[in-house]
């Protein structure tokens, strides 16, 4: 039963890390167009009125805290991806050392038997002249 279990978690890691995978990207792509709107934003985009610089300054300087967030983000998602990375790589180490501690575990509870079905010191099976009820003896 607990190998169930372990297999189980590693099928969610397997699925988080897919969905981890697929947030990067996400962030990703929000992060580069942040960076693609904040290189439109040079002089000529805006007026030279005093209203319309502070608004453009102020834009540019979001823009930047924007990209740089995200930048954090992603760091962040990369950090969890490799965790769980990391934690999937030692569920699949621990599952394989119980595993072979369950085998050998069945391997002393259920030894081999070297000599055969009778124990190695006796009792014997009859041999000789007597292994054979006497009705089949044909002694005269």
């Amino acid at each position: 039963m607990p190998t169930d279990d372990l297999e189980i978690q590693s099928e969610v890691l397997k699925k988080r890390l897919g969905t981890l995978i697929e947030l990067y990207d996400l962030v990703d792509d929000v992060r580069t167009e942040a960076t693609n709107i904040l290189g439109r934003q040079y002089s000529p985009t805006w007026s030279a009125v005093g209203s319309a610089v502070d608004f453009s300054r102020q834009y540019r300087l979001l823009l930047r805290d924007v990209s740089d967030n995200l930048r954090a983000l992603q760091s962040q998602i990369e950090t969890f991806r490799v965790a769980l990375k990391d934690t999937e790589a030692d569920l699949a180490a621990h599952d394989e050392d119980v595993r072979a501690l369950f085998a050998d575990l069945d391997e002393r509870l259920h030894p081999p038997t070297p000599y055969g079905p009778y124990p190695p010191y006796g009792p014997y099976p009859p041999s000789g002249p007597y292994a054979s009820p006497p009705s089949e003896n044909n002694y005269s």
